[in-house]
This record gives structure tokens, C-alpha cells and sequence, in this order.
């Protein structure tokens, strides 16, 4: 008994001594971080760290849905981290990047290379290998300072965007640790979302009409013109974010940028694909809007005659949203074959395209076929692992697609 007293006695003091002492910051006292835009100039980076600033009068943490509730610090150094060190010294409180949701990589950043950026993050205490990755043509300070009118935080109105294009067929998300691991895949290659800022025409328009009416109707007073132009010229400024495709990466850095049309081939290759409107034409029944989902891909190399290639099997399934028909048509359900066919045709001339760009055009493979060739058929790759640029240039590829509608949509006729 007096033995076990003992050791729970010295567990106890063994387990006091392991406790920390850290020193506490208080959340008011905390910058929150929602995103980081990261760009090279002058053999220096630049960062572009946009954090959480609520400006509604409700207090500290309340929001004004009519404004950005953020506020970029820009900050620069040699590395990353002593740009990032520098962010303390911007402002008042301590920067706390443990809550970011993005990394925004400008183009001559991508350019430079990505093993900066992985090795950074990779080992800092605060990051979260979840963070979105994306990238943007041009500078990623213009992103992050811009007006954006989508939402009530701009980084999270980011995040959701290109997640509703995920769900959508247009894009996809890519986190920090798809990039990490990419990275030191088999063929070094790593593709990230691109995206765009655009003017807010619709929203810029209506504003400055009204700017002008209150301009011309308040004539005589020299602060109500005032505000009115002012007005004018902050809603001329709202941006709108949309997808711009997809960057691909070889050995850390940039190779090309593959446009936003085929991006949604490539979410079927990376079987990341989850649904997506399709509008095909066929001579005998007009044009068809058909929503794809259920998308099934089987990837199987093998060689023959001692050239290598894969056979790519796509199943998915549809609804058919809409039809248009001449007046005096109409579609009978043994008819559905011809809609089927037709969006066979479509979805295989885009994969097909696909491939091409990426394995003969710029030699290089995202979608980890050399990992499927390597697993399968071990002496091969043995004997040509040192030439995979080779594999990859002349690798054949067999695309089938096969598309199963299961519900139909309404008739319109074409007037």
C-alpha cells in the first residue's frame, strides 16, 4: 500500500513538472489573420496579410454587412518568415495566423518556385496544412486589397466560391497538404485552382445611377454633390472574384496555366468531379441541358507491343434539365439514346483534350498515371524510371465514356 502511495506521489510531481508556462495573449489583443497573399519582387517577398477588422459600431467583433470587415498590413524580407516576423511590427497587436483560410500565390511567386512556400508552412506552429491554395495571374496583393462585393468577409467569400464551383464542375479545392504531397509525388507535379477579379458592372451601374440623380437633384449644395460623387466612385471600385482556370506545376514551378473551359475534365480525371450541367446538340433533337453527377472512373495501364498506354473507363449519370425542340417536335423517351450519345461525345472530346495539353504538349502528368504504371508493372518502371519525361510524352491513352440518363426534364419548343 505504502509503495503504490509512493508512486502515485512521484507520478504526481513528475506530471507538475510538465506543465507549461506559456504566456497568454488575450483575443483583443490578436490580429486574426483570414488570409495571406504572397508575391516575389526585387528578390524579396512580399506579403499581403489580410485580417479580421469588424467595422460595425456594435463593439469589437461586430459586423457591418455593407463593408469589408478586414484590413490588409503588407510586409516584406528576404524569406518568408522574416516578412511574416515583420507583421507584428505593422500594427498593435500580434498576429495570429492559426485561423488563415488561404494562400494566395501571385504569379511571380509561382514562378519563383513553391519550396519556399511549402517549407514555411510546412513547419511554422501556427499553420493548418487545411489552408486553400490558390493561385491568381498577376500580383496577389490586387486580390486581397480589392472591394469585394460577393460577401461580408472577403477571404471566406473566396473560400466559398471556389467551393460552390467544386460543387459545380468549374474548379476545385486544393489544400495545403495536397500541395506538400504533390510536391514530392512521382512526377513532381501539382495543379492549383487560378482565379480572377473582375469589375462589379451590374452593381457599379445601378450605383452610379443613383449617385448621379442625387447629384443632379441636390443641386444647390455644394456636401450633397460631394457625397454623391463619392459614392459613385467607391461602388465604381467593387470587384467581383471568379475561376480562371487551373496552374500546373513541375519540379515547384510554374510550367503553363490550362484554361477555365477544361477544367472540368480535369475534376473527372482527378476523380474530384461531383456534378455538372452539360449542353449537347444532336441533329435529330435539338439542343439538351443535362445535369452529370455519380461520375465513376476506372484507370487501367497496360502495354502492348511494348508501347505503353492507359485505358480510361467514365461512367456517370443524368437528368436531362431541359430540351429545346422545333414546334412541331416531339422526344419520346427511345429517343434519350441519341441525348446519351451526344454527351458521350462531348465529355470525351474534353477529356481527350485534356490529356493532350497536358501529357504531349507540356509533358507532364497530374493525374498520377506513372503511379498506377509503376504499381502494375514494377520491371518497367525499373528499367525506365530515370526517363519519365519519356513515359510520359509517349504515352497512349484509350478514353470511353459511357453516360446513363435516368430521369428527364421538360420539352421546350423553339419558336
Amino acid at each position: 500500500m505504502i509503495k503504490k502511495i509512493w508512486l502515485i506521489l512521484a507520478t504526481l510531481l513528475i506530471l507538475s513538472s510538465l506543465t507549461g508556462c506559456l504566456k497568454t495573449i488575450n483575443l483583443s489583443d490578436r490580429a486574426i489573420v483570414q488570409a495571406i497573399g504572397i508575391d516575389y519582387e526585387e528578390d524579396k517577398y512580399k506579403l499581403s496579410i489580410q485580417i479580421f477588422s469588424p467595422e460595425g459600431s456594435g463593439g469589437q467583433t461586430s459586423i457591418d454587412t455593407s463593408k469589408q470587415n478586414s484590413k490588409v498590413i503588407t510586409t516584406e524580407g528576404k524569406t518568408i518568415g522574416e516578412a511574416m516576423s515583420k507583421a507584428d511590427l505593422k500594427q498593435g497587436k500580434k498576429i495570429f495566423y492559426g485561423h488563415n483560410r488561404l494562400i494566395i500565390l501571385g504569379e511571380s511567386t509561382a514562378e519563383k518556385g513553391l519550396e519556399n512556400v511549402i517549407s514555411f508552412f510546412n513547419t511554422d506552429a501556427q499553420s493548418k496544412s487545411d489552408v486553400g491554395v490558390l493561385v491568381v495571374k498577376g500580383d496577389a496583393d490586387e486580390i486581397l486589397n480589392a472591394k469585394i462585393t460577393q460577401g461580408i468577409l472577403p477571404a471566406e467569400t473566396i473560400e466559398k466560391i471556389v467551393r460552390n464551383a467544386e460543387d459545380t464542375g468549374q474548379s476545385f479545392q486544393v489544400r495545403f497538404y495536397d500541395v506538400a504531397k504533390n510536391y514530392k509525388s512521382t512526377t513532381n507535379s501539382v495543379s492549383i485552382p487560378v482565379i480572377k477579379l473582375e469589375d462589379s458592372e451590374g452593381d457599379s451601374g445601378e450605383k452610379k445611377e443613383e449617385a448621379t440623380g442625387a447629384e443632379k437633384s441636390e443641386g444647390d449644395s455644394g456636401e450633397k454633390k460631394e457625397e454623391a460623387t463619392g459614392a459613385e466612385k467607391s461602388e465604381g471600385d467593387s470587384k467581383v472574384i471568379s475561376m480562371d482556370g487551373i496552374a500546373v506545376f513541375l519540379d515547384g514551378r510554374l510550367k503553363t496555366y490550362i484554361n477555365q473551359e477544361n477544367t472540368r475534365a480535369i475534376q473527372i480525371l482527378l476523380q474530384k468531379f461531383k456534378s455538372s450541367v452539360v449542353v449537347s446538340e444532336s441533329d435529330s433533337i435539338g439542343t439538351s441541358s443535362v445535369e452529370i453527377f455519380k461520375s465513376q472512373i476506372k484507370i487501367n495501364p497496360r502495354i502492348k507491343d511494348g508501347a505503353m498506354s492507359v485505358d480510361i473507363i467514365i461512367k456517370t449519370d443524368g437528368i436531362v434539365k431541359e430540351i429545346i425542340v422545333p414546334e412541331d417536335r416531339e422526344v419520346s423517351v427511345f429517343e434519350y439514346k441519341d441525348i446519351e450519345d451526344s454527351l458521350e461525345e462531348v465529355i470525351k472530346s474534353e477529356v481527350d483534350n485534356v490529356l493532350y495539353l497536358t501529357l504531349k504538349e507540356n509533358n507532364i502528368d497530374i493525374f498520377n498515371f506513372m503511379d498506377r504504371i509503376k504499381q502494375k508493372y514494377p520491371s518497367y518502371w525499373k528499367d525506365n524510371r530515370d526517363d519519365i519525361g519519356n513515359i510520359i510524352s509517349n504515352l497512349g491513352y484509350n478514353v470511353k465514356v459511357d453516360v446513363n440518363i435516368d430521369r428527364t426534364g421538360l420539352q421546350i419548343k423553339d419558336k
